[in-house]
């Protein structure tokens, strides 16, 4: 076979066409085929995945999870006004991390305020991670149950709590007691968990509440998809360059195809 016609098979198949139909008849060719079709099969598969994944899954930004990588991202780190020992305590310490996670800090923002500038800003809110829970289900719940805020891996400062008793109280053995089997059983975590849920469950039902208050204020001609955001020649910009570019390569390769096979009539003849 001449070299255009080999490259017009090896690209046939590449792009899922059918088999050349004169096949070698050498064990080796055989082998160089069966491993070329492998080697094909693999790479459409592969970047059919990929381009799958590419234009169905959504993109998220990089989140920081750890100390090191929230100092790196984002601008101002809020605190509320008891955050002055802890900047203290920040710029008093030998890490540079924690230096400079001190010399972001911005004491005075209330923790509501702190949450609610993190979502227009590119800052972050510290606060007690328990307390900062509560407020993200509470005040930052989407009606789909999402949330733009999240809290990070690591925490940054241990925050003790305990429960005021009177000094040298009789009952605080067994007190202790049913703390410590409380905590080791895992009680006050999933305590803490079913609080969460339905905090963000009452935040849902609010937040339908309102757009449900919205559609009824709009009136019957409002547009019932206007919540939903079509599609755009900018979105689909990727895919329609992929399908101009696969119908140009048919097309070649269906004039390349034409071509040889007028050759080839032309050689007989």
């Amino acid at each position: 076979m001449s070299p255009g016609a080999v490259t017009l098979e090896v690209m046939g198949i590449l792009v899922g066409q059918n088999l050349p139909l004169r096949l070698p008849n050498a064990d080796t060719s055989h082998m160089l085929l069966t491993l070329w079709l492998l080697f094909a099969l693999i790479m459409g598969l592969v970047y059919r995945g990929n381009l799958t994944a590419a234009l169905t899954l959504p993109k998220y930004p990089p989140r920081p999870e750890t100390i090191e990588q929230l100092v790196n991202t984002v601008d101002r780190i809020t605190a509320p006004p008891i955050g002055k020992e802890w900047r203290k305590f920040m710029l008093a310490s030998e890490s540079e991390v924690y230096k400079k996670f001190g010399s972001l800090m911005l004491v005075g923002p209330t923790a509501p305020e702190g949450l609610l500038m993190a979502t227009r800003q590119n800052t972050a809110q510290m606060t007690d991670r328990r307390n900062m829970a509560g407020l993200i289900a509470q005040h930052f719940t989407r009606a789909d149950g999402s949330t733009p805020l999240y809290l990070g891996r690591e925490p940054i400062l241990p925050v003790p709590a305990a429960w005021p008793i009177p000094h040298d109280a009789p009952f605080k053995t067994h007190l202790d007691r049913y703390l410590r089997a409380i905590v080791e059983s895992g009680l006050f975590e999933k305590w803490n968990e079913d609080t969460l849920m339905e905090i963000r469950r009452e935040s849902q039902r609010r937040q339908l509440s309102l757009l449900d208050q919205q559609e009824e204020r709009a009136g019957a001609g409002s547009d019932p998809g206007g919540s939903i955001t079509a599609l755009t020649l900018t979105h689909m910009q990727g895919p329609l360059m992929l399908l101009i570019l696969s119908l140009s390569l048919a097309g070649i390769s269906f004039i390349g195809e034409i071509l040889a096979i007028g050759y080839h009539k032309s050689t007989w003849n």
